[in-house]
């Protein structure tokens, strides 16, 4: 009898296609190795997904139709903002009188414009006391497109003074009211607040003196006045949270920060999203964060954080998500508002060692970061964003307290003005005011810079 043996009953030690050989089995397993590794992968990415702000908080208004990341910046618009910054000239427009004591301790700490009454506003020590003062053009003399008139000291507005330094002055062109804000004085008021006149002069003024509910003084770093349309009429950044005003009551409330760290809560700087919504702002603080704030909250609790890798000192909207913040080590960069999920700072900032420079654990991803800013320690160097022409102003540390004029949409350095020779004085202070000014009808913004007891203006 002949026995013959079926095909599907191969010998599988025999067969070299075999399921069951050594060499199938390895690779399955390492099939399969791949697949719970890819699967592990998966859900590791999974767990940084988390629900946009704009689905939870629905008041914030956010819009989630296009992303925003590092996209090529076009040569044409990149090169627009090079041709605006090399067509500046330099000119001193305004020379104030130096105190008594010598001038390496004196520097104008505040600047602002206001172009209905053509008054330059900016700040003046003489001994321990510390004013905001106005200064107007002459009155034989008009801006023109061939001639910047200088401010003149013989006409001098005094508005308010106190024996501290004025840490902020701001000017509501729409509603014209004034605020200012001295630092820490031991007597006497700390805010300030008046409606401006067409000439220049005020109207019935509102002091205040705020005082710290924990025991200890109370330092008043920043300050804001709400827009069109905000609960606020101000909003005040202090040592121990935020002091608002309502719009309707006018009276002062402060808020307190929850923070177990101590000397956390400082406010350095305050924005408020005009381009968003007039009910949401923004406030930094010396530990980092960006709190969302939405005023149509009772509580006035935040709707968001953003984790920056130092210390906040300067907030500017770019767009309806965009933002730039500036800080201390020398860290300026772009966030989108959408996206305040916290990663580890080695991971976004490669290029830094993280640890020795001081950087928090955790931070928000950047779209865009300034890496030839420099700021190391400063919190009250000035900083200014020109939207329309697409520069960013930043005060800078080094030796010569330069100011560097960056790329907004590239981030490259465009070019570095030196002040320290420029005008009738030599000064090498450093520059705590600067702002781009619309000062000439139908011509690109300029730019003003403090500089020790002068005014020097960068335009065309």
């Amino acid at each position: 009898m002949q026995i013959r043996q079926k095909r599907n009953h191969a010998d599988p030690s025999n067969s070299s296609g075999a399921a069951y050989n050594v060499e199938s089995v390895k690779r399955r397993r390492t099939e399969e190795s791949s697949k719970r590794d890819q699967a592990q992968r998966l859900e590791q990415r999974k767990s940084y997904i988390h629900r946009a702000k704009v689905l939870e908080s629905p008041l914030l208004q956010l819009s989630l139709e296009r992303e925003h990341g590092q996209t090529p910046v076009p040569d044409l618009q990149r090169n627009a903002a090079r041709a605006v910054v090399k067509g500046w000239k330099a000119e001193e427009i305004l020379c104030a009188e130096a105190p008594p004591r010598p001038e390496s301790t004196h520097a104008l700490n505040v600047l602002d414009y206001d172009p209905i009454s053509k008054t330059l506003f900016t700040s003046s020590t003489d001994g321990m006391n510390s004013a905001l003062l106005g200064y107007s053009l002459h009155e034989d003399e008009e801006i023109t497109s061939q001639h910047m008139p200088k401010f003149v000291k013989d006409k001098i507005r005094h508005f308010a003074s106190s024996m501290s330094s004025v840490s902020s002055a701001h000017i509501n062109k729409e509603s014209r009211l004034l605020l200012a804000t001295w630092r820490s004085p031991p007597t006497g008021s700390n805010v300030f607040l008046t409606n401006l006149l067409e000439d220049g002069y005020y109207d019935i003024a509102q002091r205040w003196r705020v005082e710290s509910v924990r025991g200890y003084p109370l330092d008043l770093l920043a300050s804001a006045l709400g827009p069109t349309g905000s609960r606020y009429s101000l909003v005040i950044g202090t040592s121990d949270g935020l002091i608002t005003a309502d719009r309707v009551s006018a009276a002062l409330t402060i808020e307190k920060f929850d923070t177990e760290e101590p000397n956390t809560s400082d406010v350095f700087a305050i924005e408020f999203l005009s381009y968003l919504s007039p009910s949401v702002m923004l406030t930094g603080q010396r530990s980092g964060k960006v709190e969302i704030f939405d005023d149509r909250v009772d509580d006035l609790s935040s709707t968001g954080t953003l984790h920056h890798p130092s210390a906040v000192s300067h907030i500017k909207q770019i767009d309806g998500n965009r933002i730039i913040v500036a800080g201390l080590h020398s860290t300026l960069c772009q966030y989108d508002l959408r996206y305040c999920v916290g990663r580890p700072a080695h991971h976004i900032w490669s290029k830094h060692n993280c640890r020795a420079k001081g950087y928090r654990e955790k931070v928000t991803k950047t779209i865009l970061q300034y890496a030839e800013h420099n700021n190391q320690a400063y919190t009250d160097l000035g900083f200014d964003v020109d939207i329309e022409a697409g520069l960013v102003a930043a005060a800078q540390s080094d030796g010569s307290n330069t100011v560097k004029i960056f790329s907004l949409h590239g981030g490259q350095a465009l070019q570095t003005l030196d002040a320290t020779y420029v005008g009738t004085t030599f000064s090498n202070l450093p520059i705590k005011a600067l702002a781009f000014q619309e000062d000439r009808t139908g011509a690109p913004k300029s730019l003003w810079v403090a500089k020790g007891t002068k005014v020097i203006r960068y335009g065309w």
